[in-house]
């Protein structure tokens, strides 16, 4: 069996820095050449790295005109770059690489763990875009001699597959964040418990803070690509505008858009699928930014929002000040795969907003001109709530449960210690395993009340240990309690609803660990002695 080809990095920076971060990409399993100019750069890239990491400050040349004549040669244009500086261009604090074509930048110095995360990511990216050639270039064979007239099936088949490719590599960068979100969501929560009112307390609130602003984008920007069933619950349309603009506002900002939100205060709930309505208002958003994108300043974009109580609708303008459309292609804007950006879009966004919104009994129509701007108006009837559904759940009032053993299996050792320090506050007894297999070698020795298990690991994941379990300890596979990180899998939701057992998603809350093995603790009662079959 053929060995598995090393992934080859090259590290372009001067002697010091070089040697650092060589010894840091080495550690993480990495094949890394060096250069320190770049011309040797240049002449190195011919070989086809895996990917470059080019200090913008080098001494023959410029790291960002580098990084250009990288991305302007067909050899070496499709190889990502991830740039370092710390330097200002142009009289902005930015990211200087990325305009003349690289990947990612970060400011050194770097930390060990965010160099190797980031590293990873670009390298999934690459791999994705490779996919995709690829299978654009089967499609491109299959179909060459295929009549114009089914040329559009052609195209929900790539378009079905870029999908596929993307959820693969979104799946993969949000259980990489996923992992430190959770320590430093959980350990600022802890801290908030130990540390009295003051100036260190007041710290600990802004990173707090910052990291669950974090988690909430991830959490919203994985929502917008999940393929999902719908899942309707009380809405607040105020709040899906507002992450909206938060999910984007960074594209917003480096184009100097200037939001405007003119929101009517407490419109009234609606009964909807909030995952569905926020993919519809991002879409929206994004499209409008494209469309100024061109355009001179000032560029505005206006969201307005609205409830007239004699129809019972809530409605959502989205505004921009972009060129507008001209009639002839309003008329067709709508329509599954017509777009005005052939090669750039499908033409599918549009005609799936349309779809969203007449599923939830609305319309959605637009307003523009040549020259003129464009308006999408948004409206939705507010319905309430079917009697069973708007039944609150009664409040976890139960007594205490402490003094219980629990196994921990997490393959993140920071995150393996933060569960158990939060399990701890209950005093249960915590005992913690790396992955599965070593999680059964405990389980045959020792009797667990709960396992509070990852499902991505090494050796053996989260549904082999379940299989195993299921297998060779009859009952105890219903002490699970799952942990994933990876919101965007259709394998991982499917297993978790086949089984029917609790799972937590990361980054996760303290207090909402502890309810949820409070709760599963109180159902199953005591464990039964541990067998070995």
């Amino acid at each position: 069996m053929a060995d598995t080809p090393r992934i080859t990095i090259l590290n372009v920076d001067s002697a010091p820095a070089r040697a650092a971060t060589s010894g840091i990409l080495r550690q993480a399993g990495f094949e890394v050449t060096e250069a320190g100019t770049g011309g040797e750069t240049l002449r190195l890239a011919i070989a086809q790295p895996d990917l470059i990491i080019l200090n913008v400050d080098l001494p023959d040349m410029s790291g960002l005109e580098v990084c250009r004549r990288l991305k302007a040669e067909g050899a070496t244009a499709a190889i990502p770059v991830l740039c370092l500086s710390a330097t200002e261009v142009g009289g902005k604090e930015t990211a200087p690489g990325l305009a003349n074509g690289a990947d990612a930048y970060l400011v050194p110095p770097v930390e060990p763990a965010v160099l190797t995360t980031t590293v990873k990511a670009l390298l999934r990216m690459r791999g994705a875009e490779q996919a995709l050639r690829e299978s654009e270039e089967r499609y491109r064979r299959l179909v060459e001699s295929v009549p114009d007239a089914i040329q559009p099936q052609r195209e929900i088949l790539q378009q079905s597959e870029k999908v596929a490719v993307l959820g693969a590599l979104l799946a993969g960068v949000a259980h990489e964040l996923n992992n430190p979100l959770s320590v430093v969501i959980g350990h600022a929560a802890l801290l908030r418990q130990a540390i009295p009112a003051g100036p260190l307390a007041s710290r600990v609130e802004k990173l707090a803070g910052a990291a669950e602003r974090c988690s909430r984008i991830l959490q919203r920007f994985t929502a917008v690509a999940r393929q999902r069933t719908p899942e309707y619950r009380e809405t607040q349309l105020n709040e899906l505008a507002a992450e909206a603009l938060e999910l984007l506002a960074y594209q917003l900002g480096v184009d100097d858009v200037q939001v405007a939100l003119d929101l009517t205060p407490d419109l009234p709930l609606l009964w909807a699928d909030p995952h569905q309505l926020r993919r519809v208002l991002v879409n929206l958003v994004a499209n409008a930014h494209q469309a100024m994108r061109d355009s001179p300043p000032p560029r505005r974009l206006t969201l307005t929002s609205r409830f007239d109580p004699d129809r019972r609708r809530v409605s959502l303008e989205v505004a921009d000040t972009g060129p507008g459309i001209p009639p002839a292609i309003q008329a067709r804007i709508f329509e599954p795969f017509f777009t005005t950006k052939p090669g750039q879009a499908s033409g599918l966004g549009l005609a799936v907003c349309q779809g969203i919104v007449a599923g939830h009994g609305g319309s959605i129509w637009v307003e523009s001109g040549a020259g003129q701007g464009t308006l999408f108006v948004l409206e939705l009837p507010v319905r309430t709530a079917p009697e069973a559904a708007s039944a609150t759940a009664p409040a976890d009032e139960g007594p205490p449960v402490r003094g219980k053993a629990i196994l921990v299996v997490e393959d993140e050792p920071d995150v393996a210690e933060l569960l158990a320090e939060i399990l701890a506050q209950d005093a249960h007894h915590i005992e913690t395993a790396s992955n599965g297999a070593m999680a059964l070698e405990k389980i045959r020795s020792v009797t667990y009340d709960l396992i509070l298990s990852d499902l991505r690991m090494p050796s053996l994941d989260g549904a082999g240990l379940y299989r195993e379990l299921e297998r060779h300890h009859p009952g105890l596979q219903r002490r699970i309690v799952f942990i994933t990180g990876d919101n965007l899998s259709p394998a991982i939701a499917q297993f978790l609803d086949r089984i029917g057992v609790p799972s937590l998603t990361k980054p996760f809350q303290p207090d909402e660990v502890r309810r949820v093995v409070r709760e599963r603790l109180r159902a199953l009662g005591p464990a039964p002695e541990s067998s070995t079959s």
